[in-house]
């Protein structure tokens, strides 16, 4: 008996499907990485800096930064935004999730001249 190829990707499928559940069922929503998400070291805000403090004994975070959004794809591919303009969207948003993560916040990268009064990006 011959296998086809079309008997091969339904035997994929199913594998892959079967995988997906398991690693579904052992990994915590919080913790599940997504495309276009990254994880990223930042210093607690309530943190304070003093002189002679290493980053060993400074509080630090993990966080998930997601990085591009389906909109914002959706967006680009559409025409419907240029890319300097998906760009100041994604840098307030990331820098307003930031704030909420936790760490930095819009005062670090958003208000240091990134972005202008009227809203494109700065070239």
């Amino acid at each position: 008996m011959k296998n086809s190829d079309s008997d091969k990707l339904k035997v994929a499928g199913v594998l892959a499907d079967t995988m997906m559940g398991l690693f579904d069922s052992y990994v915590r929503g919080r913790d599940k990485m997504e495309p276009y998400d990254l994880l990223w070291l930042g210093v607690d805000r309530d943190e304070r800096p003093s002189h002679g403090k290493r980053i060993e004994d400074t509080l630090q975070r993990v966080v998930r930064v997601r990085l591009w959004e389906n909109e914002e794809l959706k967006a680009l591919a559409d025409g419907e935004l240029s890319f300097k303009q998906v760009t100041a969207l994604r840098v307030m948003r990331i820098a307003g999730g930031s704030s909420e993560e936790g760490y930095g916040g819009e005062e670090d990268m958003f208000y240091n001249g990134y972005v202008e009064e009227g809203g494109e990006g700065v070239s």
